[in-house]
């Protein structure tokens, strides 16, 4: 098996921003959410994230094939990072991709002492994945009762009782020198 981390060429996108839009519409599915036809990940939600000051885009390769990704947002002089999507092809989760394409973000980006990420509760599997694996630690969950002050987001009526929320997470990596941070 060869694996590795690559940035997302141009004629990459469109088959990046499918793979990324099933992953998480099946990911939505399989964790309960319903979906009633409607795209959990829109094309201009992912143009947004490429767009953004300071993004960086990856793709994972497996054997030659794109097998996942990532989207993430760096503020060099804060040191921050920010992690906006990171999804694996559906076809090959089990087989340690998304633990790869973190820990190689990681060492690709080892200026970064502050890791962000903002997540559905879609699916219980990929909370684990980011606490337990990949080291974040949980510092709020916005839900319909409980919502997040800097989000327009609107909570879809019909999902208005359920369960489904968004978890900041946060992970922080050593200390910032005094006077670099």
């Amino acid at each position: 098996m060869c694996l590795e981390l690559q940035p997302v060429q141009q004629e990459d996108l469109s088959q990046s921003k499918a793979d990324r839009q099933e992953a998480f519409q099946l990911g939505a599915q399989e964790g309960g959410f319903s979906t009633h036809g409607r795209q959990i990940l829109p094309e201009g939600d992912i143009d947004h994230s490429l767009c953004a000051q300071g993004s960086i885009a990856y793709k994972a390769v497996l054997d030659g094939e794109m097998a996942g990704g990532a989207i993430l947002s760096l503020d060099v002089e804060k040191h921050h990072g920010y992690l906006d999507f990171l999804y694996v092809r559906h076809d090959v989760l089990e087989k340690g991709i998304g633990k790869f394409m973190w820990f190689e973000i990681e060492r690709l980006h080892p200026d970064v002492r502050v890791w962000g990420y903002v997540r559905p509760t879609l699916k219980s599997e990929a909370c684990i994945f980011y606490v337990n694996v990949c080291r974040f630690h949980v510092v709020d969950y916005w839900n319909a009762r409980h919502k997040d002050p800097h989000s327009s987001f609107e909570e879809p009526e019909d999902e208005e009782d359920s369960d489904f929320g968004m978890i900041s997470s946060r992970k922080e990596i050593g200390q910032i020198q005094k006077g670099k941070g």
